[in-house]
């Protein structure tokens, strides 16, 4: 692994592959059975750049990440579920582009005991400038579930342009 990259300083030029990395710091998202697919709420970034002043990423619209750049980008999402109960036969974590298009999914059984069931996924989505994208769950226990949070593990969300 090579050195780190530019950090942005002042003065900098912005980087031609911009990212964001996203992540929730408040309570548990409830997310309710068979909802279709709720979009996961962000609270906080690790790093959100800013091409031509405008960020991948903003607290207005706190599900969504919004390429600044057209090209193509490397997307992945996070999530853990809180299984307290460990019902029903599916846990499901989608990327959505532009709110509608299914890009990326996994489909998983939950795990019992109580242990939580986590969930990762990861596409390559070629981008227009406003695009967007979206991480997306659903589940099917007949309650509903929370989403752990754990800043920087789950939920957590990221795109980086890969290139043109």
């Amino acid at each position: 692994m090579g050195p780190p990259g530019p950090q942005g300083a002042p003065g900098t030029p912005a980087s031609p592959n911009p990212g964001a990395r996203v992540f929730a710091t408040g309570p548990e998202q409830s997310i309710p059975s068979g909802s279709g697919g709720t979009p996961v709420i962000f609270t906080a970034t690790s790093f959100n750049d800013a091409p031509g002043g405008t960020p991948m990423w903003s607290a207005g619209a706190p599900t969504r990440l919004t390429a600044q750049v057209a090209g193509r980008y490397v997307i992945a999402a996070e999530v853990h579920w809180d299984e307290a109960a460990g019902a029903g036969t599916f846990r499901e974590l989608n990327i959505r582009l532009n709110g509608a298009a299914l890009v990326a999914s996994v489909l998983t059984p939950p795990v019992t005991g109580g242990a939580a069931t986590g969930q990762s996924v990861s596409t390559i989505v070629n981008m227009n400038v406003g695009d967007f994208v979206e991480a997306t769950v659903d589940q099917n226990s007949g309650l509903a579930i929370g989403i752990f949070v754990s800043p920087s593990i789950s939920p957590e969300f990221m795109m980086n342009r890969i290139g043109p």
